[in-house]
């Protein structure tokens, strides 16, 4: 039932006067149901002044709660300011095409960076992509 209040006021919000309709981020993104109100109030408040980390645990809040858009937008906002975690969530989603158009290119790049930091992850991730040639040229000696 709460969803489909939240669902209600969005859509409202949405199509008001002076609301930017058709603009794929809407200006008001419902709160996710796994959310706990006080601390999603306190991390939205850190993500919008530009913290990485409450970014990203938007990010996997939304996700969480299947809204791959809202994900995404909290994901690439953490990830742009180098936060390997995020990074490495974007180039799943890039690699497998959720929520995304698939982008191997995009996948090789955001893994790129997050293996950079040292996530062990994004490093094998990466060495397939190399060994299989999938937005990249193929080179085995940057696979091994």
């Amino acid at each position: 039932m709460k969803r489909a209040v939240l669902l209600v006021v969005a859509l409202l919000l949405a199509f008001a006067p002076g609301s930017r309709a058709g603009d794929p981020s809407p200006a008001v993104t419902p709160l996710p149901s796994s959310a706990p109100l006080p601390a999603f109030k306190e991390t939205l408040k850190a993500a919008e002044a530009g913290d990485a980390e409450a970014q990203f645990k938007l990010g996997e809040l939304y996700n969480k709660d299947r809204d791959i858009a809202a994900a995404l937008k909290w994901f690439l906002a953490a990830a742009e300011q180098g936060y390997g975690n995020a990074q490495y969530n974007l180039a799943v989603k890039y690699r497998s095409g959720l929520g995304v158009a698939q982008d191997d290119v995009d996948a090789v790049m955001w893994f790129g960076m997050a293996a950079e930091l040292g996530d062990a992850e994004s490093a094998l991730e990466l060495s397939g992509k190399y060994d299989r040639g999938e937005g990249v040229e193929r080179d085995y000696t940057e696979a091994a």
